[in-house]
């Protein structure tokens, strides 16, 4: 189905892979590769092709971000550090203590590198890798030399087919990528939203959570356009500021939706207006989607077509208003769908906010030169003072680099003191499994011997039977085409197709026996009983011990995220900007917490029951996020004249339950006071009485202000309801506090 996308509508492939690309990086890997050992084999030094090409297969694959200029030099400064470590492992191949030494120093510096992001990580193991290759001999300077030359070369071509040629053809392009890419991921979350309704709740929130990490994610790659210290006579960064607003509010707007659907769905008489909802939330999504799009093109054609499309989604609640009003419902049935309505209201004004300050981008943009032409305030040496900033005890990247520098340097000397045929496999292993955490290494460690043990047999006799090198070449080309497609999808797979490529590529030009693939299976088996001892061992990091503090940060973030909430409803602002901020740092919160549950399930010491409760909590934290975003996401259509202090009061007391509720848990204390949300309710019942009871002369003016009122109150007494049930929720599980929350029939 997705191939068949691809090939009728190749804009979409164009589109998705230069915000993502996927294939295309692949291809790039495959190319750069497979180029490089084939011109080797060509010009007669097919004995030094495999340094170049693995330097010019990873350094094509990191994921370095920022402007072109800035990739390129990140990328020759890590060709420079693997051409060294290339060098470094030949001349000290002959000696053990030497060999020793030196991959001590590049293994912990590759670990450290690790604080520079995803292209840290992956250049850091490619220096690995090569040390480990270049031990093999003849070891003299001049190999050395030769090996270190393949390294620079490779690298080269390399940067020339990832970054030089996009930057000829399309030079704005790292911006205008990170510009649309909120949107795009936004607006596949609106498109979620009708499906993830009638799906199991848990496995909703688990695809949520990976759309909302998407989401930060594209957010904090477009950080560096909207930090302070655009010096030049034109800058954007407040048209910027505007467009990445709306789209993260879009985006928040769509979660928020995806439980106003759910309560939708249980109301048998809405039933007949849950086809235009979904069409509307269609229109939403391909509206967003466009706005992706113009972001990127910045052509006429999508800018038009943008516009219809918001005018589309404008009749559509008009469509839906109309429906709704003709069904003469109760106001509680009607409440609900009012609730949606509202929110797609919301999400249509934030793409006209983007359509509105795009439009002033374009205008801007147009007086830059390509050269100075929104670059961001990124600077390689912050990313490297931060990272040397690491270099202490009290740091867990610094712990874990030291860790994986003296356990590889122990699997050289296993290799040396026992003459180990392939036995740098056992330090390569370690490089690849041993991870941060214990969880990860376990999980890796069983993934990578399963996938090392099949591509090892399957490259065993793939070596025995072919001898033709351009059969081979077109092998590796293929299995690392899959390793790459297979790599964020199953790790085992990717694993299998990886370890294909290294042997037939390490192996293409040097005696092979049978017995060998046996030596290197054994190999990676110790190398990863070694790295999951190693994580036991040698300073672990156990994430039980900080479970009371993840929830408690969860917890309070919650908190101050409701506070602000109340604030802007009692002040009539609206949609402040600080929502924004408070709301970013309880999904973050929620995100850790989600990943800190997937690392303690594996570890040893974790109680079992412990771990079912702080889940427990954790799943109806986020659920709380959710419905507070639901909350902010209605202001904007609240009445200035609302006023009723009992719901400020009422946001008061549910704050303040949080704070003795994230304390207690934080301190493992026990909280004796009970409170309880039903007078607060029982008053807003008798509010909404009072008030229907402010017309007795059945003035029509004075009849339609009580009914927006009640609309107002209504919502609002709504969403404090589902608010106070989660947080009821939440205390009795945990078994400290019992909270009654009224049902509403």
């Amino acid at each position: 189905m997705l191939l068949k996308t691809y090939i009728t509508n190749p804009r979409t492939f164009i589109h998705r892979e230069q915000q993502n690309p996927d294939i295309s990086r692949a291809l790039v890997s495959m190319v750069s590769l497979v180029s490089f050992l084939v011109v080797a084999q060509l010009s007669g030094y097919s004995d030094i092709g495999v340094y170049g090409g693995l330097a010019a297969e990873l350094i094509s694959w990191a994921r370095v971000t920022g402007s072109f200029a800035q990739r390129v030099w990140v990328m020759v400064l890590g060709t420079l550090a693997v051409a060294v470590a290339s060098f470094l492992g030949t001349v000290a191949g002959g000696n053990m203590f030497a060999a020793m030494a030196f991959l001590l120093m590049v293994a912990f510096l590759s670990g450290m590198a690790r604080g520079l992001g995803d292209h840290g990580l992956t250049l850091g193991t490619l220096a690995v890798i090569l040390f480990l290759l270049s031990l093999f001999g003849p070891n003299t300077l001049a190999i050395a030399e030769k090996r270190a030359m393949a390294v620079l070369i490779g690298g080269s071509w390399a940067i020339v087919l990832r970054v030089i040629v996009l930057w000829v053809i399309k030079p704005q392009l790292p911006y205008d990528i990170a510009i649309s890419k909120p949107w795009t991921v936004s607006a596949s979350m609106m498109g979620m939203v009708p499906q993830l309704s009638g799906i199991d709740e848990h496995e909703a929130e688990k695809q949520l959570n990976e759309q909302e990490t998407n989401l930060r994610v594209a957010i904090n790659e477009l950080l560096p356009y909207l930090r302070k210290g655009d010096k030049k006579i034109v800058s954007v960064r407040r048209e910027l500021l505007k467009v990445v607003r709306a789209g993260s509010r879009f985006g928040s707007t769509a979660m928020a939706l995806f439980y106003e659907m759910k309560e939708v769905s249980k109301h048998e008489r809405l039933g007949f207006i849950v086809p235009t909802l979904k069409n509307t939330f269609q229109a939403l999504e391909l509206a967003a989607s466009t706005v992706g799009h113009y972001l990127m093109s910045r052509s006429t054609e999508d800018e038009e077509l943008l516009k219809i499309r918001i005018e589309r989604c404008e009749n559509m609640v008009v469509i839906l208003r109309k429906r709704l009003d003709a069904a003469n419902l109760s106001l509680y049935d009607k409440v609900e769908v009012l609730k949606v309505i509202n929110m797609f209201e919301s999400s249509i004004g934030y793409l006209q906010t983007a359509l509105t300050w795009a439009e002033r981008i374009d205008e801007k943009r147009r007086q830059l030169s390509f050269i100075t032409h929104f670059q961001p305030v990124v600077s390689i040496r912050s990313q490297w003072k931060n990272t040397l900033s690491e270099f202490t005890s009290e740091s867990e990247l610094f712990r874990h680099s030291l860790r994986l520098a003296l356990i590889a340097t122990f699997g050289i000397f296993l290799f040396y003191s026992f003459e180990i045929p392939r036995g740098y496999w056992i330090s390569l292993t370690i490089m690849v499994v041993l991870q941060p955490d214990f969880s990860s290494t376990r999980l890796k460690a069983w993934d990578r011997v399963l996938g090392t043990l099949g591509g090892v047999f399957a490259a065993s006799i793939l070596m025995h039977f072919v001898q033709f090198h351009y059969v081979i070449f077109i092998v590796i080309a293929v299995c690392l085409f899959l390793f790459f497609y297979f790599q964020s999808r199953n790790y085992a797979i990717a694993v299998f197709f990886l370890t294909i490529e290294l042997v037939a590529m390490i192996d293409l030009n040097l005696p092979y026996e049978w017995h060998i693939g046996l030596y290197r299976m054994v190999n990676t088996i110790i190398g990863g009983i070694i790295a999951v001892g190693a994580t036991y061992l040698l300073w672990p990091k156990w994430e039980h011990v900080k479970l009371s503090k993840y929830l408690a940060l969860a917890i309070k973030s919650n908190k101050n995220y409701l506070a602000q909430v109340g604030f802007e409803l009692k002040e009539k602002t609206g949609f402040h900007s600080r929502l924004i901020g408070l709301r970013r740092k309880a999904e973050v919160s929620n995100l850790n917490m989600a990943d800190a549950f997937k690392r303690i399930k594996y570890e040893p010491g974790a109680n079992k029951d412990r771990l079912k409760l702080a889940e427990d909590l954790a799943f109806y934290n986020a659920k709380l996020t959710r419905e507070i975003t639901s909350f902010g996401a209605i202001l904007p259509g609240i009445s200035k004249e609302f006023n009723y202090s009992i719901t400020y009061n009422l946001i008061d007391e549910c704050t303040a339950l949080l704070d003795d509720l994230a304390e207690a848990i934080e301190n493992d204390q026990l909280i004796c006071v009970r409170h309880s949300f039903t007078r607060f309710f029982i008053e807003l019942e008798n509010k909404v009485h009072k008030t229907r009871g402010n017309n007795p002369g059945n003035d029509q003016i004075i009849q339609k202000e009580l009914e927006r009122q009640l609309m107002d109150l209504d919502l609002i007494r709504s969403q404090l309801d589902k608010i106070t049930n989660e947080i009821a929720a939440m205390c009795n599980i945990s078994g400290n506090i019992e909270l009654q929350a009224i049902e509403q029939n």
